[in-house]
């Protein structure tokens, strides 16, 4: 099953280029990067790509969420 897109927020200073898990992981290999910590901050409190990425690339990725420190919107 495919999950939809998620949600950038309007409140983002900036808009990413969309990547891949498949694109990320390429990067990585390039690199000789074994493992990487992702903090995206354009989804807001849409954390489904985190999510994503954290099943696709298991014991690779970490991530940083500091949505708890901010009020969720009404």
């Amino acid at each position: 099953m495919s999950s939809p897109r998620p949600v950038r927020s309007t409140r983002r200073g900036y808009t990413p280029a969309m990547v891949t898990v498949q694109d990320y992981r390429r990067i990585m290999d390039a690199y000789g990067i074994d493992r990487a910590v992702l903090q995206p901050s354009v989804y807001g409190f849409d954390n489904s790509a985190l999510l994503s990425a954290l099943a696709a690339m298991p014991g690779t990725l970490r991530i940083v969420d500091e949505a708890y420190r901010r009020p969720r919107p009404a």
